[in-house]
């Protein structure tokens, strides 16, 4: 709210305001250096190469709602709202700790749906190339903002060893003392531990078209909480 007031302060007659309101997709991914801080991988010393570490990615789609100053160049605030699906295959995750040890990491196993629901908004300082009153006028846009998130579904998990409960009669004997993957005939041993509700981080940057007096496409690229991503929008100008 005080961003906003912070730009309809701004209006004046010499200022009028414009609105967006625009459709917007993007792809994101965790870069494997990010989750070699925390988990082990294949290719590590002494690893099981035989189960290397999933890598989580996401569609996201959402709508946003821009409110900036008319003239070109200036502050905006952007609301938005999105559905976030992760897409990650059933996979070992082996933390590190030292000294490693390679035998005790969980398998997950995503359940359909998983993901979350988001809202936001962003402060964006547009930072125009031309005059606006060109038929095509560019600019980039530098933006960072906060939102709340809502997770959605969740992720199976099994852990080395045999289950904490009695034994699953269909889990085979064999597998009740063994390796996280070698248990996924047995009964899960419960879900992934992660917040139902978790604060979410938005940085972006990239430039933005605007076609006449009412038509706007941009290139987002950015930090969407651990997640870098690119992504397209386009939407009306009124």
């Amino acid at each position: 709210m005080t961003l906003l007031l912070a730009v309809a302060g701004l209006s004046s007659p010499a200022h009028a305001l414009e609105h967006t309101i625009a459709a917007r997709f993007r792809y994101g991914f965790v870069p494997k250096n990010f989750l070699d801080i925390w988990y082990f991988d294949s290719d590590d010393e002494g690893a099981l190469t035989q189960y290397p570490r999933p890598t989580p990615e996401a569609l996201v789609y959402g709508l946003d709602y821009t409110l900036a100053v008319q003239e070109g160049g200036g502050p905006s605030v952007q609301f938005w709202a999105e559905r976030m699906d992760v897409m990650m295959e059933d996979g070992y995750w082996d933390d590190k700790e030292s000294p490693a040890d390679h035998l005790d990491g969980e398998w997950l196993a995503p359940r359909s749906g998983w993901g979350e629901i988001a809202l936001g908004a962003n402060f964006v300082q547009e930072v125009g190339f031309n005059d606006p009153a060109e038929p095509v006028y560019a600019a980039l846009n530098v933006g960072a903002g906060l939102g709340i998130g809502f997770a959605t579904s969740g992720v199976d998990l099994w852990k080395p060893q045999k289950h904490d409960d009695t034994v699953d009669p269909n889990c085979p004997t064999g597998q009740t003392d063994a390796l996280s993957p070698e248990r996924t005939q047995c009964v899960k041993d419960g879900d992934l531990n992660q917040p139902a509700v978790l604060p979410v981080l938005d940085i972006t940057i990239g430039p933005e078209a605007h076609f006449g007096d009412h038509v706007s496409v941009r290139i987002d690229l950015g930090l969407h909480q651990v997640a870098l991503y690119a992504g397209l929008a386009a939407g009306g100008v009124f």
